[in-house]
């Protein structure tokens, strides 16, 4: 399994640059000049593992993290996050 990466930069040299140092075969590194899109997407990954932690942390199961994830997914779509701001 590899981890994944978005970086965003006005300079699209520079982000090319910084994708090449920091790619892996363990590690996947995605650019794009959406700085806002890469910080609204970095908050709601925020959010869904502070929720995350709840659940785990008051023991709740496997069925209730998987209920949790199943429910972010659909929130996370570029579509509705446009629509809503």
């Amino acid at each position: 399994m590899r981890a994944l990466s978005a970086g965003s930069r006005q300079d699209a040299k520079l982000a090319r640059e910084m994708q090449q140092l920091f790619a892996s075969p363990y590690m996947r590194v995605n650019t794009t000049a959406d700085v806002t899109g890469v910080e609204m997407c970095g908050a709601l990954k925020n959010v869904l593992a502070l929720a995350a932690g709840i659940v785990e942390g008051l023991d709740l199961g496997h069925n209730a993290m998987a209920a949790l994830v199943a429910q972010a997914r659909p929130a996370a779509r570029p579509r509705r996050l446009r629509s809503a701001a």
